[in-house]
């Protein structure tokens, strides 16, 4: 865990840290649909052009990812009670629907959530929790498998972050950086 400043009188607390492993091993999980229709050799020759060269296994399908995410959200109401915004790098739609805590008014699912924190906090705000992940969900996905969890505080508190990270599912499978 690290500390630093973003603004003036709103300090950062800050958890990187890469996926090492499934936080689900040992789960029996449903296979998830394709999210591509490959009917025939044109479709395989488009979808080959978004294969990547990326040497990052793949830990965790796409639900497994947004019930990651959930977690994250979910335990910020009780261990982080001063937080009011969330916000959370979104990238890549899926065809299910996401968890109601990632759509609830004080989560933002945006592409930047670092500089939508800054333009937050030259607004005023002063409790903003980021997370920021470049997990891969798929082999064709562009990702290091890395998390940062950011909070920006008036008045951080370093144990509780810490705590929380602890508590969080996504804790249990990462190796800090």
């Amino acid at each position: 865990m690290s500390s630093d400043t973003m603004t003036p009188g709103n300090a950062c607390l800050t958890f990187t840290a890469t996926l090492s492993g499934s936080p689900y091993a040992g789960d029996l999980t449903a296979s998830e649909p394709v999210p591509m229709m490959l009917l025939g050799e044109g479709d395989y020759l488009a979808a080959k052009r978004y294969e990547t060269d990326g040497r990052e296994p793949v830990y965790v399908s796409y639900l497994q990812h947004y019930a990651l995410l959930d977690d994250l959200v979910d335990r910020v109401a009780t261990a982080l009670p001063e937080v009011t915004h969330v916000l959370i790098r979104f990238h890549t739609v899926y065809i299910r629907p996401l968890p109601a805590r990632l759509l609830s008014g004080r989560v933002l699912l945006v592409d930047d959530p670092d500089a939508m924190a800054a333009v937050l906090a030259r607004s005023g705000v002063t409790d903003i929790l980021v997370i920021n992940d470049r997990i891969r969900r798929d082999s064709t996905e562009r990702g290091d498998n890395t998390v940062t969890v950011t909070l920006h505080s008036g008045t951080p508190d370093q144990a509780r972050f810490e705590q929380y990270i602890r508590a969080c599912a996504i804790h249990r499978s990462c190796v800090a950086a």
